[in-house]
């Protein structure tokens, strides 16, 4: 176990961290020197990256691969999680690129995920393979969303059975006061979950189904007993700190957002706006939105180990996920305040600078 423990620390993970640097200065570079411009869309050019990841050989199902990854050159496996959620984007998007038969991929996408779909209706946790029959709570809330969102496209009674089993495990496993503990990431609660709150809120509206809409709530309203009056919100993290990746912070105010939308309750709304509002003012002192912050709004710089299990602070970094998700819930709360609009478009500007357009 000591072995095992020094090999990881002393050669394996300053081997990593030297690969990942050497291929992040790298892209960074290239990125700089492109001036190639796309004759697409940048929308165009996400999707049409997406559907790639979709139909590579590296495995066999039509679930949307976890990454490319730039040091091996090849796809990982394929994720269930996101595949969830692209099949809304791709619904959603559809219209847009009419030539990319976006309808046909969500359709087989979904069907994948009905395939890998436990006999409970839950989903598995991290990526697919054979014999991971853990089952996880935020996997299958963005599960959820793929079923509702192809059924609200089009009415299929086998995307209708897996919706509610899903529903119905995530209802099943939830505790009293609202939270998701069981089966949850780390087995912690995390107040981010109002992702799954969005999901079940989704699915009530749709089907009808109060229970769901019930169970929306009460995680809405465990979340909200969790925020602070500069508008952070405990338990946003992966585990039990007082920080938080941009990501898992938007998570949770993008929950809000479209659940306010929804079930019509301003205090989610102004939860959201809460949470946004301060990202917002930091991307526009940075220029960009660091990829972590502290309880009090202040920015993390990238953190990792050193030869002594010392936290080493290196340079600033930013989450261009958590970017786009926080951009997204100032689209949704623009509806009601239209400077939230231009915030959102800002983000969507930064983050298009961003886009590798190479020809492979």
């Amino acid at each position: 176990m000591l072995i095992n423990k020094l090999y990881h620390r002393l050669i394996l993970e300053p081997k990593l961290r030297r690969e990942n640097r050497t291929a992040a200065e790298y892209w960074e570079r290239q990125l700089m020197a492109e001036t190639t411009a796309s004759s697409n869309s940048p929308l165009e050019d996400a999707l049409s990256w997406l559907i790639v990841a979709q139909s590579n050989p590296s495995h066999e199902g039509l679930g949307f691969d976890r990454a490319y990854n730039l040091l091996n050159k090849a796809w990982e496996r394929p994720y269930p999680e996101t595949t969830g959620y692209i099949i809304s984007t791709l619904l959603e998007c559809s219209k847009h690129a009419p030539e990319l038969s976006l309808d046909t991929h969500a359709r087989e996408a979904g069907k994948w995920l009905e395939s890998v779909q436990f006999e409970s209706g839950a989903i598995c946790a991290k990526q697919w393979f054979i014999g991971n029959n853990q089952p996880s709570v935020f996997n299958t809330g963005m599960v959820l969303h793929g079923f509702t969102s192809l059924l609200k496209h089009q009415k299929n009674n086998e995307f209708e059975l897996a919706a509610e089993k899903a529903a119905a495990w995530l209802m099943g496993n939830q505790d009293l006061d609202g939270a998701w503990r069981k089966h949850a990431y780390m087995q912690q609660p995390h107040t981010y979950y109002t992702m799954v709150a969005w999901a079940l809120a989704r699915f009530g509206k749709l089907t009808g189904n109060k229970k769901a809409l019930e169970s929306s709530h009460r995680n809405l309203q465990w979340a909200l007993s969790h925020q602070e009056e500069n508008g952070w919100v405990d338990l946003m993290n992966f585990d039990s700190s007082r920080t938080a990746t941009t990501h898992t912070i938007a998570y949770c105010a993008q929950g809000f957002a479209e659940c306010a939308a929804i079930l019509e309750e301003s205090a989610y709304s102004k939860a959201a706006f809460s949470i946004v509002a301060p990202l917002n003012e930091a991307f526009n002192q940075s220029g960009f939105l660091s990829g972590a912050f502290d309880s009090d709004w202040k920015p993390i710089k990238m953190r990792h180990k050193n030869l002594l299990n010392q936290t080493i602070e290196t340079r600033s970094w930013e989450c261009l996920t958590g970017t786009a998700q926080t951009s997204c819930t100032n689209w949704r709360l623009g509806e009601v305040t239209t400077s939230l609009t231009k915030e959102g478009q800002k983000m969507n500007e930064h983050l298009r600078k961003r886009q590798l357009l190479f020809p492979d």
